[in-house]
């Protein structure tokens, strides 16, 4: 979580909501890729097969969870590729009361699973990478390495996958495309 700077305030948001309506909540990271080469190429093949590999492991803890915690809730939440697991677990779990899904920024290639267990955000439909606009993210590809360069001569070290940053993949937990649909969202579901 504390390498997470784009979606730890989600996740924290989230836990304060729910705290405030007198619920305590436990946040689980689930770490797709060992930090090792071999855990790079592992994680490059499942991102590769839409995570295929790991959402069925991860739909089996899950439902371990599920089993053996039935008065619990249990909310999964990702991020772009973090989304893209979420979903394809969710397709892969029974259906089941107890569990929901929070998925913001899937990116357009991505086929979708629909579950009233679920929200998809898609920054209302700001998100050039969910929206699939392809001249927006040509160019943005295309940019990338130029940025990254000028920002390692100018003492920056921005990351390569923030030097490619898709217009509108940017998820605030203060934004209405974003916070208020997921309190709206749990209020629904969990409240």
């Amino acid at each position: 979580m504390e390498k997470a700077d784009d979606f730890a305030p989600i996740i924290k948001g989230i836990q304060a909501t729910l705290e405030e309506w007198g619920y305590k909540s436990l946040v689980i990271p689930y770490l797709r890729t060992e930090n090792s080469l071999s855990g790079k190429i592992t994680g490059a093949k499942d991102f590769l097969s839409s995570f295929q590999s790991s959402s069925e492991i991860l739909a089996e803890k899950v439902e371990f969870l599920a089993e053996n915690l039935p008065d619990k809730k249990i909310i999964m939440a990702g991020l772009s590729s973090g989304a893209v697991l979420v979903n394809e677990t969710v397709e892969e779990i029974s259906e089941n009361s107890q569990i929901y899904a929070i998925e913001a920024g899937i990116p357009f290639w991505t086929q979708t699973f629909e579950s009233e267990n679920t929200l998809q955000l898609n920054n209302n439909g700001k998100d050039s990478l969910s929206a699939g606009e392809i001249k927006t993210l040509l160019f943005t590809l295309i940019k990338a390495p130029f940025k990254w360069i000028s920002s390692r001569i100018s003492g920056q070290n921005l990351p390569f996958s923030q030097a490619f940053h898709a217009p509108g993949h940017d998820y605030f937990w203060d934004s209405p495309e974003v916070g208020s649909q997921i309190v709206t969202f749990l209020k629904t579901k969990i409240r």
